[in-house]
């Protein structure tokens, strides 16, 4: 094109960046958990060890207030969903069993990678087109086998609080 008199003149570059300043790209802030890491997690350590990554993915966003909600709602559905799957494995028949364990397995990762996708999805995808590393896939293992262990002693735990307090017959 002509540069004539009359036309106006070419817009300036857009403005640097100053040291300090923020910006809301896929380069700011730490790394995130990833969509499989969180899915695994979920079998290894149960739907809250997914739901607890996602909150640390909210957290490492900046979304403190988020991140601590969904922890203060989900710790007490664990518990409940704990005692309640204790209950059912004393009592079930092995075919029911096996149903339980086939829905742990499949179910319950892909809704926790669907709700991941979901909160974390764009963020997930924006940072590895960016060549952004994510959080280890091994700190993940980490926090799902500590509440794989949660899992485990919590419904013992009571289930021996209540005998000792004579609430339940020890068999």
């Amino acid at each position: 094109m002509d540069a004539s008199p009359s036309s106006p003149p070419p817009l300036p570059p857009p403005p640097l960046r100053e040291a300090g300043t923020t910006v809301s790209a896929p380069d700011s802030g730490p790394p995130l958990f990833g969509l499989a890491s969180i899915a695994v997690a979920s079998i290894v350590g149960s739907a809250l060890a997914g739901v607890w990554l996602i909150s640390m993915n909210y957290a490492a966003q900046g979304r403190y207030a988020t991140a601590w909600l969904l922890r203060l709602v989900a710790v007490p559905m664990f518990a409940l969903a704990a005692l309640e799957g204790f209950r059912f494995a004393v009592n079930a028949n092995s075919n029911d069993r096996i149903t339980v364990a086939l829905a742990v397995v499949v179910i319950v990762p892909a809704i926790m990678y669907l709700l991941a996708d979901w909160a974390h999805g764009r963020a997930i995808r924006a940072r590895a087109a960016a060549g952004l590393a994510a959080r280890p896939w091994w700190l993940a293992l980490l926090v799902a086998m500590a509440f794989m262990l949660l899992a485990i002693a919590f419904p013992l735990i009571l289930m021996l609080m209540f005998t000792v307090v004579g609430l339940v017959e020890a068999t």
